[in-house]
């Protein structure tokens, strides 16, 4: 229930107990030790989670269920880390343990999608995603995120109507998640904004936002997305306004600052400091951003320029 609510000290507390409780299980330590495994997860502490699930792995007396969660879960630590054939491993593993419950295979089969999506490899990522919206006894979510995936997928392809469609499965799906509807919303907006369908993509946009449950992930983007919007119809302050939000949401989002600079670069009360400031930033939290430091090398000659212009006017 803890883990459920986000309370994660409080469940640690909990599967600690279990886990260290003389007379314990073993089948009832395993299931504590991926619990704290989990929690670890939650949080990003991807050591620690890989020790836990690894140690729930390797208990003698769990029961295949719990095996089966805990190579997941360590298909997960590596995944988020970006190690793709470490993750793939972990969970084919899991498809190939005798006794996982189909709702866990289901999830290791999305994993898989993901893991082909963040790779490029397209066929592959619907292949996996497609199987697994269609293995029975996939929970509700599991589905809906398969659809999600399967609309990235057609997104990333330019295939604007499936993509449209899949997104919109997603978001209808009964029983979803709400942060996965939440992304599904932000899919469903650059879909229309790829298409410049402004007033259709900042209505997604901003329900992506006000979904309860909204990863803060999701709502820095679609923050990001509605000043987008905003900058393409030469709404050049609100666009700084979401820029702004989107920051608030997520201070490491290189591609904020880089924006909200151009917005401050653009309107009648443009500001090549302000601009200047922002390029910088962007540069400094993504050192690759090669599009902010050409903004940064602009902004540099319209202050020189107009430092160049006043002395002209002395």
């Amino acid at each position: 229930m803890a883990e459920r609510q986000g309370q994660w000290d409080t469940a640690q507390d909990w599967y600690q107990r279990a886990f260290d409780a003389p007379g314990a299980d073993p089948a009832t330590r395993a299931n504590a030790a991926l619990g704290l495994g989990v929690v670890a997860e939650r949080q990003g502490q991807w050591d620690t989670a890989r020790g836990w699930y690894q140690r729930s792995l390797e208990t003698p007396g769990a029961e295949p269920d719990t095996r089966a969660n805990a190579c997941y879960g360590l298909g997960i630590v590596a995944e988020r880390q970006g190690q793709w054939d470490t993750a793939q491993d972990w969970y084919q593993r899991v498809r190939d343990t005798p006794g996982a419950d189909p709702a866990t295979c289901a999830r290791v089969t999305l994993g898989l999608g993901v893991v082909a999506e963040r790779q490029g490899q397209w066929d592959t990522a619907r292949g996996w995603y497609q199987r697994s919206l269609e293995t029975p006894g996939a929970e509700p979510d599991t589905r809906a995120i398969a659809c999600k995936g399967l609309g990235e997928v057609a997104w990333q392809q330019q295939q604007w109507d499936a993509a449209q469609d899949w997104y919109q499965r997603a978001f209808d799906a009964p029983g979803a998640d709400p942060a996965t509807r939440a992304s599904a919303a932000l899919g469903l907006g650059i879909v229309a904004r790829q298409q410049q369908q402004w007033d259709t993509a900042q209505d997604w946009y901003q329900r992506a936002f006000d979904t309860p449950g909204a990863n803060p992930a999701t709502r820095a983007k679609a923050c990001q997305d509605l000043g987008i919007v905003a900058y393409k119809q030469a709404e050049y302050v609100a666009a700084r306004d979401h820029y702004t939000r989107a920051i608030e949401f997520d201070p490491g989002l290189a591609a904020a600052y880089r924006n909200r600079g151009l917005a401050w670069a653009n309107g009648d009360d443009r500001d090549y400091r302000q601009a200047l400031a922002d390029a910088r930033k962007a540069l400094e939290i993504d050192p690759h951003f090669q599009a902010a430091r050409e903004d940064i090398e602009r902004y540099q000659r319209a202050l020189d320029q107009q430092s160049g212009d006043s002395q002209s006017d002395m």
